[in-house]
Formats: structure tokens, C-alpha cells, sequence
């Protein structure tokens, strides 16, 4: 058997149609109090992505797009600006969404950028060939 991940998009493509929030029912506490863990996710049009999943993978289609130095200055300008984003974490992932919306083309002080032509991924994990004994 084989198991394969593919992709054949844009990156723009991952764009998130909204995001959204719900919990996850854990166990009960010493006391019996039910327990439950906060989910956020992203609906995309490849179905919901939780944001533990979504922004590395988004980064790696960037990667792989060859927008990885366009992802770098949005971060530079978003730790310059964005005063309200405290750790890298939540500046990468506020950047990862300002590319995927071409926020940063409406920014006054922004760098301009030259258009680049949309990039395909073709983009294929964990793919396991069958072996046949003969």
C-alpha cells in the first residue's frame, strides 16, 4: 500500500474563507469538572486546517513558491508596526496572513515589489512505493 499528501495549487489559493474557534471535550479534573481545549482553525476551500497545521504548511507552499524573501520583509515591517504582536510566532503567522491577502501592496510606506507571476506547487509527502516480491 501507498500513501501519498498532494497539492497542485496557488499559494493564493490557501486563502482562508474565515476563521474560526471550537472546543474539544479532554476528560474530567480530580473534582469531575469536564475539561475541554480550544481549537482554532481556518475553512479553506481544501476543507478546515487547524492553525497548528496551517501556518507551517502555508510557509513551506511560500517556501516552495519562491516568496520566502517577500514573507521576510512583511515580517520586518509588521515587528516595526505592528506594535499589538508581542512573540515571532504570532508576527510570522500575522505576516504568513498579510501575503496571502496582499495586504502589504495597500501600505503606504511599504518597499513596492515587483509582480511576479503566480507560481504552481506541485507538492507531494510521504509517498511510499509499493515493493512487489517476484
Amino acid at each position: 500500500m501507498y500513501q501519498t499528501c498532494s497539492f497542485v495549487c496557488k499559494v493564493e489559493e490557501f486563502k482562508p474563507t474565515s476563521n474560526n474557534f471550537r472546543t474539544e471535550f479532554i476528560g474530567k479534573d480530580w473534582t469531575g469538572r469536564k475539561q475541554y481545549r480550544g481549537i482554532s482553525f481556518k475553512k479553506t476551500q481544501f476543507g478546515n486546517i487547524e492553525d497548528i497545521n496551517y501556518y507551517p504548511l502555508i510557509k513551506e507552499f511560500i517556501e516552495i513558491a519562491g516568496k520566502a524573501e517577500l514573507l521576510k520583509t512583511i515580517k520586518d515591517y509588521c515587528r516595526e508596526h505592528c506594535v499589538w504582536l508581542k512573540t515571532e510566532k504570532n508576527i510570522e503567522n500575522y505576516a504568513i496572513d498579510c501575503l496571502l491577502l496582499k495586504a502589504y501592496e495597500h501600505w503606504k510606506d511599504f518597499p513596492k515589489q515587483a509582480s511576479e507571476p503566480d507560481k504552481w506547487i506541485f507538492y507531494f509527502e510521504d509517498i511510499k512505493m509499493l515493493s512487489r516480491n517476484l
